[in-house]
């Protein structure tokens, strides 16, 4: 049925009775997606396919898979969908091919339209935990979407919809806004690390002010929070995001950088900003344990890190063999599915492995 050196895949008359069909060729990425889809009870057809039953919503399986499985816009890119007329007897469905990204874009436009029209943003938890001490010293929050149906809108979409309409200040300040209170309404304790997008920040000066403003009406700490570069977008203008740096340390804030690694943020970016958190990739992380040449690559940054008094937070661990592998090389804080996935309403404690 698949072929795992071509990536081909011939589908029998049974299964061209099916409705869609998802080819995924990469390794990696296949473990990842594997996790997700088994959430809607569906499994890989052959090596590198999955068919669609009939009855199972396609645009569903995709929202899911941004949603919950933390796939960046290019990571859906790599997954072909292939629709074919089950009528037909020839292959010419392969030559429709289009991305699970640009299905995710298209399809929902206007039930993110009505979603931002709502303010219908919710705020999802994942733990973050000192390898010292082994407790949860604080939270990344994480922005979603919901429909008036109740489906949830991965933020991919949503920024990528943000993107196009000229709405991304407003989106930025409600996710922001929406995670604040909702820390406080949870009663999460430790630090609180909120996601902002450098190129919507018009003024550092009156973001800092709503944000205080609103830490101020929930009872939220603001010291507490911690700023976090998102690498949803490319920095267009690097001088600003310095002086967005420089204004939040200013007052007391820290600032960290994700994705280190790997994506926008670089080296370059790392030795410009000296922030005083990094998270390293996960795409760097995973199989760290297996793979020689990352482990060098983590060993090199977390060092250096280290030497100018920057935290580590190896992001993306989820196994114990990668969650043992990132504590012998010294990172100082573990966020990952090896804890705990994302979620509205988070843990407080966790299990540390035996062990490690």
């Amino acid at each position: 049925m698949g072929c795992e050196e071509c990536g081909s895949f011939q589908p029998t008359k049974t299964q061209l009775l099916r409705q869609s069909v998802l080819v995924i060729p990469q390794t990696e990425l296949r473990r990842r997606v594997t996790k997700g889809i088994a959430k809607a009870g569906i499994e890989f057809s052959c090596q590198d396919a999955v068919i669609i039953p009939i009855g199972v919503d396609l645009e569903d399986v995709i929202a899911m898979l941004g949603a919950d499985t933390h796939l960046t816009g290019h990571q859906l890119e790599q997954i072909r969908i292939f629709d074919f007329d089950p009528g037909s007897s020839d292959l010419a469905w392969l030559s429709t091919a289009t991305t699970a990204q640009k299905l995710l874009v298209s399809a929902g436009s206007s039930q993110v339209e009505e979603c931002l029209q709502r303010e219908a943003i919710e705020t999802h938890f994942q733990p973050i935990v000192a390898t010292a001490s082994k407790r949860v010293i604080g939270y990344e929050a994480l922005s979603r979407g919901r429909t008036s149906s109740g489906s949830m809108i991965a933020p991919d979409q949503l920024f990528s919809y943000a993107q196009q309409t000229d709405s991304i200040f407003f989106l930025d300040r409600l996710c922001r806004e929406t995670s604040i209170r909702t820390a406080a309404s949870r009663e999460l304790q430790g630090r609180l690390f909120v996601n902002f997008l450098p190129n919507a920040i018009y003024d550092p000066r009156q973001c800092l002010k709503t944000t205080l403003a609103i830490a101020d009406a929930s009872g939220f700490d603001p010291r507490r929070i911690v700023f976090e570069v998102t690498e949803s977008e490319q920095i267009i203008d690097f001088s600003h995001l310095k002086e967005i740096f420089r204004y939040y340390r200013s007052h007391g804030f820290q600032v960290a950088l994700d994705d280190v690694g790997s994506g926008y943020a670089g080296l370059n970016t790392l030795v410009a900003l000296v922030p005083d958190v990094i998270k390293l990739d996960r795409e760097l992380i995973q199989d760290i344990d297996r793979e020689p040449f990352k482990r060098s690559v983590a060993a090199g940054l977390i060092k250096a890190a280290r030497g100018e008094g920057i935290e580590v937070v190896a992001e993306g661990v989820e196994t114990i063999g990668e969650l043992s592998c990132v504590v012998d090389l010294g990172a100082s804080l573990v966020q990952g599915y090896v804890f705990a996935r994302p979620s509205a309403d988070p843990i407080r404690e966790i299990e540390w492995p035996n062990g490690v």
